[in-house]
């Protein structure tokens, strides 16, 4: 009977079937998301944001604050208007999920991949939980991108959106600044190359998109251009083929031990490079037989670049892995035989791992802490009601994600204790050193404060041995608050928090 089936009613009934399965696969991804994110403790990079964000306007954000964070002002200004509208901090992982779901809804909706990929695509590591539950910048590019990737074919015929898009990308982050620059030439260029063999100008609305495009990337740069007196942001990368490789890895696939809680390393570590090299190999011989090699190519080559050259953190690997499926998106069509089946093949190895330490991560967010700044925070807020004169200090910039929890700064030895700032300043001018040092914690010791919050981390290596510093000036550990960075399933860093009062050392 199914032989004789009119066509339409097949086509009818596989439009059905897709659709279904389409809506079960982003209703289960949008729970997992949401899932995930509300158990998530937001730490200081979140925290940072957030502060900024409440406490300027945006005047202030864009011209004066956010120069010293390394990154243009798009994620504050909607972390901005999402405070302004009611939104508590406790709520953040709604903006980042959000973000997570509609561009997961656009690759199961929009991509040309087959539906197995499609599905594999949204279980990948950035997807699945990095951005999604860890609220920053990048969320916003898991929406952007494929964005960028639909509207890249008629960016002739309908510039204005493709030229929105990538002015938003050039405003989110470093690294999408520099990839959404370069996708920007590429279509300056095409513009210009089919003009000369029209014998005519572009036409007025695709000029005119290109001049929002370069507009949206001036604005870009002079909110995110650094000053000199910038503490933190330095380019400081001696082993270019070291981060070359550890980038890949983090892009791709870091491991092959993929439940382990260790950090990669050894032979772990190696073939989680091999295969990285393998996938980005194959992925790349797509691009480059493609339609669109430029278009595909150069965004890669521009992260690459910046992240060798000037600044990179293992996160910045799922810019790299985004313009990648940016790149693999738009020339998939034009891909055959052997290099669809080996681009295949790259890409569900590479889904198939980061979707198990997607998987792991996320679990272990459910039952672990990853940042105590809310303990520390209500430890806090709890002592200053019991004695309103109570000097708190805080060592460390980690102690800092309690700030988000409280109505102003806290700390007595910041800024003299003035309720304001409550974010990071970092200037070098500023007597407060955010990273500590053994100097300092004797310093702060000397100042004789009711109270201090630390972060273990700054603590230094010898922690036991600056404990016992703090000892010999009269306080002791009250409170360790655990927290921990993880990243895709092992120990990225210690959050710890370590609550001082005075009182004798047992």
């Amino acid at each position: 009977m199914r032989d004789n089936a009119p066509v339409s009613t097949i086509t009818a009934s596989a439009a059905t079937a897709d659709f279904a399965w389409t809506l079960l696969t982003l209703a289960l991804f949008a729970g997992w998301t949401f899932w995930i994110g509300s158990s998530h403790e937001a730490w200081f990079d979140e925290a940072q944001a957030w502060l900024l964000a409440r406490d300027s306007t945006p005047y202030q954000l864009l011209v004066e604050r956010v120069r010293y964070e390394g990154s243009p002002g798009l994620w504050h200004l909607i972390l901005w208007t999402a405070i302004r509208c009611g939104l508590p901090y406790s709520l953040l992982f709604l903006i980042s999920g959000s973000f997570a779901v509609a561009g997961a809804a656009l690759i199961l909706t929009k991509a040309p991949f087959p539906r197995w990929l499609r599905t594999g695509a949204i279980c990948s590591y950035f997807f699945a939980y990095q951005f999604a539950a860890v609220a920053r910048s990048y969320a916003a590019d898991l929406l952007l991108v494929p964005l960028a990737a639909c509207f890249f074919p008629g960016r002739f015929e309908k510039p204005w959106r493709y030229a929105f898009v990538l002015g938003l990308i050039a405003n989110l982050n470093a690294h999408g600044f520099v990839a959404a620059g370069a996708l920007g030439v590429e279509w300056a260029w095409q513009a210009s190359w089919r003009s000369w063999r029209r014998k005519r100008l572009p036409t007025w609305h695709v000029a005119g998109a290109l001049a929002v495009t370069a507009f949206m990337g001036l604005c870009a740069l002079a909110t995110a251009w650094q000053p000199a007196d910038n503490y933190y942001i330095r380019a400081e990368h001696s082993n270019i083929l070291g981060t070359f490789t550890e980038i890949l890895r983090a892009a791709f696939i870091d491991r092959i031990l993929v439940f382990s809680t260790a950090r990669p390393g050894g032979l772990d570590a190696a073939a989680g490079l091999a295969l990285s090299i393998a996938a980005f190999l194959s992925l790349l011989q797509l691009i480059l037989r493609g339609r669109y090699v430029a278009a595909g190519f150069t965004p890669l080559a521009a992260v690459l670049i910046f992240s060798v050259t000037t600044y990179a953190s293992l996160w910045h690997g799922g810019l790299l892995f985004l313009f990648m499926l940016f790149g693999v998106w738009i020339n998939w069509p034009e891909g055959k035989g052997s290099v669809h089946r080996d681009a295949s093949i790259a890409l569900a190895t590479v889904f198939v791992i980061q979707a198990a330490q997607a998987g792991a991560t996320g679990l272990w967010d459910r039952t672990h802490v990853f940042s105590p700044g809310r303990e520390a925070a209500q430890i806090m807020a709890e002592v200053r009601e019991a004695s309103p004169q109570v000097r708190i200090a805080a060592y460390g910039y980690l102690a800092f994600s309690a700030q988000p929890w409280l109505p102003s700064n806290p700390f007595a030895n910041y800024h003299n204790g003035s309720v304001t700032p409550a974010y990071i300043v970092w200037r070098r001018d500023e007597t407060w050193d955010p990273f500590g040092s053994e100097t300092m914690w004797r310093e702060l010791l000397r100042q004789n404060p009711d109270m201090i919050v630390a972060s273990a981390p700054a603590l230094t290596a010898d922690r036991a041995a600056m404990i016992e510093i703090a000892c010999q000036n009269g306080y002791a550990v009250d409170k360790a608050l655990a927290g921990e960075l993880h990243w895709r399933g092992w120990r990225f860093a210690s959050d710890d928090l370590l609550i001082l009062q005075h009182r004798p050392c047992v």
